[in-house]
């Protein structure tokens, strides 16, 4: 068994502070492990200006944490799970880690208690097109603008009225501690989160057997069959970070229940699919709902460009 584990991550105190919670399940379950953060500057938290989707989407957050595994610098990486691509690289290999936290999004805002609350013309900031879409489903009267930037950074430039409220992941202000700041939380039916929102994934050398043993300790198997009923939607969609599209799992009592949307980014159209059935077929469900997806004309919305940027 290996004595140390290097955890590469992003610099950002919300990756700092996932990588923290992977170090210290794995230090409960290895006590003579020692683990060792090794934070890295990604390309994503560089260049905070463009938008996301225009300079090559999440990806742009782990290939700098990918290099350092290749390089031999990290063990292993440590990412939020909507952040990975639909389809990983050889020679990389990933599980989930720890159990899911809250997959809700989130409204902040100071003045208004709630999303109806929100005047007409109101300034909505997110750089997500899943949450934009959704949003102007709900409300096509709001405005949505760019937001880009760690956690803090996003609550600032909301502190400094650069935006009437901002939409967040619940998961992320709840690992920095900063539940205080939430007004409302959205449920599914009004804003479907992220695929792989709240769940963290362990990325590593498909070939280093001995760490992919370590990693399997902290896997919670209900989360890993959710995710991958989730990423599989992804997959057959052929989705990006051009496409707005939204997959939630659960599982109750055994029984996995997935539902998928994908919209036009002005929230005009929207399309859905739900399944349902044991946890062990989770992959299956999740092709079965991106086919009903694309029965509906989803590829309309992802390979035609009918979204707009």
């Amino acid at each position: 068994m290996i004595t140390k584990l290097r955890i590469a991550t992003r610099k950002s105190p919300l990756a700092l502070r996932q990588s923290e919670l992977v170090g210290a399940a794995l230090r409960a379950r290895h006590p003579n492990l020692t683990i060792e953060l090794c934070p890295f500057s990604t390309q994503g938290d560089e260049n905070l200006t463009a938008n996301l989707a225009e300079i090559g989407g999440k990806g742009l957050f782990i290939k700098a944490l990918e290099q350092a595994i290749l390089e031999d610098k990290a063990d292993i990486a440590v990412h939020s799970a909507k952040d990975m691509p639909a389809e990983l690289l050889s020679p990389f290999a990933m599980m989930t880690a720890l159990p899911r936290a809250d997959a809700r999004d989130v409204l902040v805002c100071s003045r208004y208690h709630n999303f109806k609350a929100l005047p007409s013309g109101a300034r909505v900031g997110t750089s997500s097109l899943r949450r934009q879409a959704q949003l102007h489903h709900s409300r096509a009267d709001i405005i949505i603008e760019p937001l880009r930037g760690n956690i803090n950074t996003r609550l600032k430039k909301l502190e400094q009225g650069q935006y009437d409220a901002i939409v967040l992941a619940a998961a992320g202000l709840e690992r920095l501690d900063l539940r205080h700041v939430i007004c409302q939380y959205f449920n599914s039916a009004e804003l479907l989160p992220a695929i792989g929102q709240a769940a963290l994934m362990v990325e590593y050398h498909q070939e280093k057997q001995e760490v992919a043993d370590v990693i399997k300790t902290i896997c919670d198997i209900d989360t890993q069959q959710c995710i991958s009923a989730e990423r599989v939607v992804a997959q057959h969609l052929h989705a990006d970070c051009h496409s707005p599209v939204a997959a939630h799992a659960c599982i109750l009592e055994d029984e996995l229940n997935i539902h998928a949307l994908v919209a036009s980014v002005d929230g005009k159209k929207v399309i859905t699919a739900t399944a349902k059935g044991t946890a062990t077929q989770a992959e299956r469900l999740g092709k079965q709902v991106a086919v009903d997806l694309i029965d509906q004309g989803a590829n309309t919305f992802i390979h035609h460009h009918e979204i707009s940027e």
